[in-house]
Parts: structure tokens; sequence; C-alpha cells
């Protein structure tokens, strides 16, 4: 019989007699192992502490222990966590599990806990010392610290343990998206495994299964990189969300989009089109025509975020069609001439991706450098400008323009030649 399964088998039978003595702890054992944790020999020190761990935390929920009981082993055990021993600071750090208060700011046992989790050296002391502090505004920081360990093991563990333990809505905006934008794009397998387990499992149930509900969770809008990093691991784990599904948002009188379903609607879209066949399939199937984007883009016209969730999507459509492809372009260039809708939070992408989307419905460069030539014209006309001299505004307005009228005729040029 090996001594751990010989430690079970002790601390189970005495989990049991103290259940049948009134859940009363055993306080002779704990005395006698406390006398020896500060033996020379390290074996000694190592199995005292590991057996005061296994007893404490062996114990039932109800489990009395007297003040002066209590005292000497949460003594005993602090002393133990400065061991020079790493094995036996790990089981130190194991038996203060049932003695701390993590609510109590000034609480030695948590404080020790967190000073284990951040400042020791060993990965294995601070990977137990993180499994085994308790969760409160006080400690929280501390936890969400450790997905910057530079062990992979302590970083894998903080993400098992704030998705399983942890409400998002605990967390601030900033931590969860910290914690993604750390956990998404990790180098290791097994960690960036363990935060799409805390996203898109963990916290997807919590929302009661509503991938956008967990998006809404990251501010899209403020942090658009890392809600689409989560958001195609939520489509990748969970499919297209319910309230998107079949097509809906194409639909006459469907409520309007927000951003994380704008966001998540495209992503799918997304991976479709650079999926296998069937994928492929899919996205025609559930792809709108054209027009009835334009009409949706229409019915989303002062949302700015929206707009470019949905134009990003267009780039995946069928543009075959002509007159689809008009409108389309038509809708562009309209968004890229409306100054209203480029001087608001959120229209400089807006205009990008506008831009982008125009291309993609002209066949050729020479036409699309001349659309926007004219659309640049239009927003710095010189026959408005209050002065036509070259230092006046007039003059500095026109030489976006003529900037671009040059590149025209030089493009036509070449065409010609």
């Amino acid at each position: 019989m090996t001594w751990s399964v010989a430690c079970a088998l002790i601390t189970s039978a005495l989990a049991r007699r103290s259940r049948r003595r009134g859940a009363l702890a055993p306080r002779a054992q704990l005395d006698h192992l406390v006398k020896h944790h500060e033996c020379k020999d390290k074996a000694v020190r190592f199995r005292a502490t590991q057996m005061v761990g296994l007893i404490m935390n062996g114990l039932a929920e109800d489990a009395e222990l007297s003040e002066d009981a209590f005292d000497a082993v949460q003594a005993a055990m602090l002393a133990r966590t400065h061991d020079k021993v790493p094995l036996v600071r790990v089981h130190a750090a194991h038996a203060l599990h049932r003695l701390q208060v993590p609510t109590e700011e000034d609480d030695p046992v948590t404080l020790e806990l967190v000073r284990l989790m951040a400042a020791d050296t060993s990965a294995d002391v601070r990977l137990v010392a993180l499994k085994s502090v308790g969760l409160s505004r006080h400690t929280l920081p501390h936890i969400i610290q450790r997905a910057r360990d530079v062990k992979p093991e302590v970083r894998k563990a903080t993400y098992a343990v704030v998705g399983a333990k942890l409400d998002p809505k605990w967390l601030s905006i900033a931590q969860r998206v910290a914690l993604l934008r750390d956990g998404l794009r990790e180098r290791d397998d097994a960690v960036r495994a363990a935060c799409v387990e805390m996203v898109a499992v963990h916290w997807l149930r919590k929302a009661v299964g509503s991938a956008s509900a967990v998006i809404a969770t990251l501010d899209p809008e403020a942090h658009a990189d890392v809600a689409e990093l989560a958001a195609r691991e939520l489509v990748r784990v969970a499919g297209m969300p319910a309230e998107l599904a079949a097509g809906a948002p194409w639909r006459n009188g469907a409520p309007r989009l927000r951003v994380e379903q704008a966001l998540l609607l495209r992503v799918r879209f997304e991976m479709w089109a650079v999926g296998s066949a069937s994928a492929r399939a899919q996205l025609d199937e559930c792809a709108p025509d054209v027009p009835a984007l334009v009409g949706v883009l229409s019915a989303h016209a002062e949302q700015p975020a929206v707009l470019c969730e949905l134009l990003r999507l267009a780039r995946v459509l069928d543009l075959s069609d002509e007159a689809g492809r008009r409108m389309l372009g038509a809708h562009a260039s309209a968004l890229l001439g409306s100054t209203a809708h480029v001087a608001r939070p959120g229209g400089a992408p807006l205009a990008v991706v506008a831009l982008e989307v125009l291309r993609a419905t002209h066949e050729s460069e020479l036409a699309l450098v001349r659309e926007v030539a004219e659309l640049i014209s239009e927003l710095h006309d010189p026959l408005d400008g209050p002065d036509d001299d070259a230092g006046g505004e007039g003059g500095a307005a026109r030489a976006p323009a003529d900037a671009c009228l040059l590149y025209t005729s030089d493009a036509a040029d070449e065409e010609d030649s």
C-alpha cells in the first residue's frame, strides 16, 4: 500500500469519526502533526503538512474546530509556506484552503495564498495556491493576473478557475476583454483551449445559451478585435445563434440588429465562405440576395457599427447580378459621400469598409477611381469656397479633388496605351 493511499484511508476514517462525534475535528491527530511541522527532516515536514491538509480538506462542511486548534494549525501552515522545499509549500497551501476568510481584506491566510500565487518561485506552488484561494473582490484581480503567468499550466488553470467558479458579470468589461485578448491569442494550445472553454462553454451556459449576450458583455463597439475573436469561437462551438438562423434578419418587419448580432452573423457567413463544399452550400441557402441586404443596410442607417458588420458581410455574397451590384455600390457611395456618417463615432472604419465594398462592385480600377474622385469633389467643392486663390480655403479644399483627378488622368493614359 502506498503512502498516499494510506493517507487517504486515514483521512476518510478520521472524517467518519468526526461526523459520528457530532462534527468535531480530530484534535489529537492535528496536535500531533502540528508538533512535527518544524522537524529538521524534510520528509517528516512534508508528511506532517500533507496529513494536515488531507485532514482539513476531508472534514465535513459543518465540522467544528476549537479556537486553539484553529490558531495552531493556521500558524503551523503559514510557517510551512516559507519552507525551502517546494513540495512542503504545495501541501501547506492546500491545507490553508479551509482556514481562509477571503471576504476580509486583511485575512492573513488569504494574503499568504495571494502571495504564493503571485510570487512563489515554484510553478506547482503557484498552481495550488491559485486553486486554493477563495474568490472575492479582494482576490479576483490577483487571480486574473495569473493569466499572464510564465508557466502555461498556471495560465491554463486560471481560465479553468475563472470559467468554472465565476459569473462573467462579476468581471468588469476591461477584465473580460483582457482575459480573452490574452487567452484567444495564446501560442500554447492547452491554454487557448481552456480560454475557449471558458467563453464558449461556461460563459455561454451562464448566458442561457445566447451567444449575442456573451458578445454584448465585451462592449463590441469599443473592443471589436476581441469581440470578433470570441464570436469566432462561439460560432465554431455553438453554431449560428437561434435568433439569427434561417435568414431572420432579411425578413420583412424583422427587428433591428444589435452590433453583437451583426458581428455573429458576419462571422458565421465568413466561416461558411472559407469552409467545405457543404458549408458553402449552407451559405448559399442562408445568404440574402443583394437587394435584401441593401434594404437591411438602409434600416440601420443610424447605427455605424452595425453598418460596418453588414458591409463586411456583403463581401462574401454573390455579386454577379449587375442590378444588385449597382444597388450595393450606390449605397456604399452614398455612405462615403455623407459627411454626417464619416464625422460621427465609428465613422472612420465605416468609410474604409464602404470603400472596400465600393471597390468590389466595380469591374475596373479606373471606374472606381473616377467615382471616388467625384465623391471627393462633392465633399470639397471649390465653388463653395470663400476664396479662389491658391492660398485661400478654396485652394486648400480643391487640392484633394485635383490630386485624385490627376490620378484618374494617369490611369486613363495607362489604359489607352
